[in-house]
This record gives C-alpha cells, structure tokens and sequence, in this order.
C-alpha cells in the first residue's frame, strides 16, 4: 500500500494525528486522488489473477469525513486512544476523530471529560503487562437516527473489577448514550465484540433507517459501518435487478439489509447467516417493515446444504457479502452447482473477492464492478461485482 502515497495531489491533514494515529493512512491525499488510487488497486488485483474483458471501474462516494458509525477505542493512561501507526502496543489520545460521526465525537469527548476527572480512580489495562481492568470504549451510533451504545470492555481477571465497575456505574447515571453495556474479556483477549455482557442503561439494540426501510441490530452484531454508502449499494443492487425472480437469497446476510430493500423484486427472500443475534434482529427487521415473503435461516458457510436444497431450479439471484475472509470453498462449490442467475459479490476485502470470483469464471461472466468509498482516508476498498451465468438471458 505504500505506493498509494506516490502521488502529487498531497494536502494538508486535516488531522493533527496525522502519519502518529493508525486509522488513516491517506488523509494528507487529495479525496479524489484517493478514488483514483483505489480504482487503479482494484484493476491491478484484477490483473494478477490474468482476469480479461473487465468492464469499467465504477466509483460511488459520500462524505469524506464524520461518516463512521461505529469507533474502538482503547483506554490508555492519557484518556481514550487509537493504536500507533504500525505499533500495536503504542497508543495515541485522541480527543476528536475526523471520520467517526458526529454523536461518535460527542460521546468520545463525554468520556474522555470523565476520565480526566477521574484518572486518579481509574484502573488502565497494560497491554504488555496484561494486567488492569479498562480494556476498550467501543462507541457505535447510528447515521441518521442517533441512537447510541458505548460498551465498555474490560479485564474479567482483574483484581479491581467490581470497584471499577462501581465508578463506570456512576458515568452512565450521567453519560449522553442511550445505551451502556458492560462487557467481560480475558486478560489475554483483544476482543471488542462480545457474548459476555451486563446491559447498565437500555438495552443492547440499536436502530437505524435506510432508504425509508428500519432496521434493528445488535450492538455486538455487524452492521454496515457507513450508512450512506450503504445506501448507495442498496440502490445500485435495486437498479441491477431487472427481471423477475423466483428467489433471492441473502446469503452472509445478517440483519437482512439488503434482502429486506430488495423485497420487492422476488417472491421470495432468503436471509443466510450464522449469527443467531443478526438472524434475530432480521426476524425482527421483516416484523417491523411488514414483509411476508421472507424467511430466514440460520447457515453455517462450510454447510451451505439447506440453500442447495432452497435454490433447486429456482430462478435465483444471490447477493453474497461474506468477511475478510471470503465466500468458504464449500459455498464456491455449492454456487458452481446451483448456478445462480445471478451473483452480487460484495467485499471489503477486493484481494479475497478476486480469487473467489476467478473460481466461477468457467460457468460465470463480469458484467460489472464498482467501488463504494466506504472507508474514506483510508486504503480499505469496498467492492462490488456482478456475475451473471453464461448464457442467461
């Protein structure tokens, strides 16, 4: 990624952290030399793997700053903090993030006055001596509704737990959020996401509206971390879908996103996942919008045998928004049995899609990609690729 910063279109950060925070690498980089680069990494992932006749590089883009929804920052001695560039046991304060969300900053520096006005209390977990008991404040709040969680995670091994809890008691007595949680990691454990909670104020769910649909998700669930861009894959899936189908199957789905919008354009909607607390909320997602052509079930993508089954001669679109980690070899093989109609692969990971792509290339054509800037200031790519089956018409 370090030839990314090989170009002339350099500015001034906006960002006083600049090349010391670890979040952002391109901030002293012009917001549409970013784009370019991104389009021009994506075509050369595309090359190494000898992949011919791509279709043009399309490029959606929003705010470039304050559009994160949801931010992990660790406890340090100077308040909360982000990792150094390159240094994972070195942290750097931060008292404003440039592309977390406005109720992100709020909170952020809701918790970093308490802090200071309690520093002499408080028990800061050592990440070389693994030892002390505030581990992370991960803050999520949502785009457009404003609906707040802060979890805090700390050290379940540590000596001071119960009396530290005590203070973070009295912080959430005053604290802006409209949810808090209190979340319990071992002391050799960097997890910021958790099954281990305590719900100290409202609950453990947030809300959030996209394109006039409500969804529900869970604070310790995924959820698409920039709901404008968001918006725009909805709409750029709803605008690919031209014929009728008799099924479309959300697969990697969660809280139903996307199938949920595109409810219209099937007769049936499948919503696949291995996450009982999203397939939850999806439960809930189709309850609250009034959608009854759908049904959701719980799928493991090394065993993807009961959508075999769904799909059999079924005019069938997939949307398949897997992990880092990609679409499971099993789920290839299953795709290259079933052949769906259509495949929307979405990735934040376009090196990974890439090599899964290349795998259906003999029964499938590109017919389009495009890049959705979901991580503005940042080299992260998110991509989208439409497969169609050769000689589907």
């Amino acid at each position: 990624m370090a030839t990314w910063l090989k170009c002339n279109m350099q500015r001034t950060a906006i960002c006083r952290l600049n090349n010391k925070c670890g979040g952002c690498s391109l901030l002293a980089v012009d917001y549409f030399e970013q784009l370019n680069l991104k389009k021009e990494k994506l075509k050369f992932l595309f090359a190494t793997k000898k992949i011919k006749h791509l279709p043009e590089i399309k490029v959606f883009f929003k705010d470039e700053y304050f559009y994160r929804n949801r931010m992990d920052f660790a406890f340090s001695e100077n308040g909360l903090s982000l990792r150094e560039k390159g240094k994972f046991y070195k942290l750097v304060p931060v008292k404003e993030c440039f592309i977390a969300n406005e109720k992100i900053n709020f909170l952020l520096k809701d918790i970093n006055n308490w802090f200071y006005g309690n520093k002499d209390k408080l028990d800061v977990f050592d990440i070389k001596k693994r030892v002390g008991t505030l581990r992370y404040a991960v803050i999520r709040a949502s785009y457009y509704l404003n609906v707040s969680t802060i979890t805090f995670i700390l050290n379940k091994n540590s000596e001071k737990l119960n009396e530290q809890k005590e203070i973070l008691f009295e912080y959430c007595k005053k604290s802006g959020a409209d949810n808090i949680l209190l979340g319990y990691v071992k002391y050799n454990s960097d997890l910021s996401s958790i099954c281990d909670y305590e719900i100290i104020k409202g609950n453990d769910i947030l809300q959030e509206r996209l394109k006039g649909v409500s969804y529900f998700y869970h604070s310790q669930g995924f959820f698409q971390n920039n709901s404008k861009v968001t918006e725009d894959i909805m709409e750029f899936l709803k605008e690919k879908i031209k014929d009728e189908y008799d099924l479309l199957v959300d697969f990697y789905g969660g809280i139903g996103t996307f199938g949920i919008f595109l409810h219209q354009k099937t007769k049936k909607i499948i919503i696949a996942d291995n996450s009982s607390i999203s397939l939850s909320c999806a439960e809930k997602n189709l309850k609250v919008n009034n959608i009854s052509n759908a049904e959701v079930i719980m799928v493991e993508d090394s065993k993807p045998g009961v959508i075999l089954d769904i799909i059999k001669d079924k005019k069938t679109i997939m949307i398949a928004d897997p992990p880092r980690a990609g679409i499971h070899k099993n789920s290839l093989k299953m795709i290259n049995e079933i052949l769906p109609q259509k495949l929307f692969y979405i990735s934040c990971n376009p090196e990974q899609m890439i090599k899964d792509i290349s795998l259906l290339l003999e029964k499938y054509n590109i017919r389009e990609v495009a890049i959705f800037d979901m991580f503005p200031q940042t080299d992260h790519i998110e991509a989208v690729s439409i497969l169609e089956k050769i000689n589907f018409k």
